[in-house]
């Protein structure tokens, strides 16, 4: 079996060969952070080592600038490299010690959506929906390929001016959350991709397993809590229509595998004869369209009741687990085993050792049925 590796890919217009060759030997620990909803953040930690002359290397050869462009690859065991990162440099932190050999350098970058959370600034987007803004934000960051599989909220300008007093980053999130949608971006090749819509609950990725046959999991996790908010609504005057405008519409997202686990909760509530939670949506747009859009949002976001965390062992798994994607759990029974989103991972390669943990959530309880449970890494391909 191939042992993991990890490659890091520095600017190589600037760094000398030989210094990009020493840097990689000098690496002791590379740790990636994807979600849903941030920023990718990488961490990195390399040896330092004092020279005759008295300098340090990395630190006094100018390695690592501020602002300046890195990528990470990793190779899983049995696995082909996945650039994990594209980003550049926000934090340098040397740490010294009277023992050399505890010396070292700590070095973060942030993947473009955390420079583009930096620094706020006003704008409009007049006549133009959701997505559209999103589009033309992501267009001055030099970004181009934006997937938005589903409609967005318009805004049209006699009703409503969209107007940002933020970051772009922040700005994305919020018209993201307010579609019910997940705004992310991660690298495409050379280029990044951007990621408009509802969680991606399409194709899974290999199976995740635990205590049967072919498991691959050091350890699982799960929780759901009860006392949690079933449903949004809203009542807001519009000064248009001179109307009293109401919204409590239903979630797009349909069940990925069984019965929803909302469903569940609110029927044993009222078993209990305990009243059903219901929240208020925040003012807004006084239009029934956009109202019903937050509502719906709001909703979705309230269905993800059941939450998973684990840890792969990552030599049986023969592959990568990646974060904005569906995988197939099992081995946890009828009831949990099925569909889950996966929405954050920690990718860590540390002393030659890969690790990685997870984060998901899911829809629904009990089997379905439809669950094509069976695929391998190895069938499935390197990821």
């Amino acid at each position: 079996m191939p042992a993991p590796a990890v490659n890091l890919l520095l600017d190589d217009t600037r760094i000398d060969a030989s210094v990009r060759r020493a840097v990689r030997q000098a690496m002791s620990m590379a740790e990636v952070r994807e979600t849903d909803a941030d920023p990718t953040l990488l961490t990195i930690r390399l040896k330092l080592s004092q020279r005759p002359d008295g300098t340090w290397f990395p630190i006094d050869q100018d390695v690592f600038v501020p602002a300046s462009r890195l990528r990470l690859e990793i190779v899983a065991p049995g696995g082909r490299p996945v650039r994990l990162f594209d980003g550049r440099i926000t934090h340098v932190r040397p740490h010294f010690e009277t023992i050399e050999a505890n010396c070292y350098l700590e070095v973060i970058a942030q993947d473009i959506g955390g420079w583009m959370n930096v620094g706020d600034r006003a704008a409009s987007f007049p006549d133009l929906s959701d997505a559209a803004a999103v589009v033309a934000v992501l267009d001055e960051w030099g970004i181009t390929d934006v997937m938005a599989p589903s409609p967005s909220l318009d805004n049209p300008e006699r009703h409503t001016l969209l107007i940002q007093r933020e970051s772009d980053w922040m700005f994305l999130q919020r018209l993201a959350a307010r579609n019910g949608f997940r705004c992310w971006l991660e690298p495409n090749g050379e280029s990044v991709r951007a990621w408009f819509g509802p969680p991606d609950l399409s194709e899974p990725q290999p199976d995740l397993i635990i205590l049967q046959d072919g498991a691959n999991l050091k350890w699982l996790d799960l929780q759901y809590t009860a006392a949690r908010t079933i449903r949004h609504a809203g009542q807001q005057l519009d000064p248009l229509e001179k109307r009293v405008l109401m919204a409590e519409a239903d979630g797009l997202l349909a069940s990925a595998d069984g019965t929803e686990l909302v469903s569940e909760i609110a029927k044993s509530l009222a078993e209990e004869g305990l009243p059903e939670p219901e929240g208020w949506l925040p003012t807004g747009p006084a239009r029934s369209a956009a109202m019903e859009g937050r509502s719906r949002a709001a909703n979705d976001a309230d269905r993800f009741a059941l939450e998973a965390r684990g840890e792969i062992d990552t030599a049986l798994y023969r592959g990568l687990l990646r974060a904005r994607r569906t995988v197939l759990i099992r081995g946890v029974g009828s009831r949990h085993s099925g569909r889950w989103y996966v929405r954050a991972v920690r990718t860590a390669f540390q002393e030659g050792v890969l690790t990685q943990t997870f984060l998901a959530e899911r829809l629904d309880i009990d089997l379905s049925g439809r669950e094509d449970f069976g695929a391998s890494a190895e069938e499935e391909g390197p990821r």
